[in-house]
């Protein structure tokens, strides 16, 4: 396996780990400036990283224990948060689907911007 399918897996895990327990502004400042340097060292698309950190951050945004927009939702229709796991839960997966798709497969992201830039 290339070591940078590696990285951007552990970049992955460390992320969506974070994305539970830290606000998202935080989690970018924070992070951007460790990974981004590792990242032009193994030859990943920049685009292509933000939009991992990003996808990344909006499922870490959306499942406890933080949960920022879990607590807006909830306050909103009047749930409960165990209410709304079960409604999210089949979204939550989509979404880390996706986040495979997208990481594995830098040119679904990267095809609009290689057609302007080029």
């Amino acid at each position: 396996m290339d070591s940078r399918w590696i990285l951007l897996l552990v970049i992955n895990i460390i992320l969506l780990i974070a994305g539970t327990f830290i606000d998202t502004t935080s989690a970018v400042v924070i992070f951007t400036p460790l990974f981004l340097p590792l990242c032009q060292t193994f030859g990943i698309d920049l685009v292509h990283f933000g939009l991992v950190m990003a996808v990344n951050l909006t499922i870490g945004m959306c499942t406890p224990p933080l949960g920022v927009c879990l607590f807006v939702a909830g306050s909103t229709a009047k749930m409960s948060l165990k209410d709304q796991m079960k409604d999210l839960l089949p979204m939550l997966t989509v979404l880390i689907f996706i986040l495979i798709l997208i990481t594995y497969i830098p040119d679904l992201v990267l095809i609009l911007p290689n057609l302007f830039i080029k």
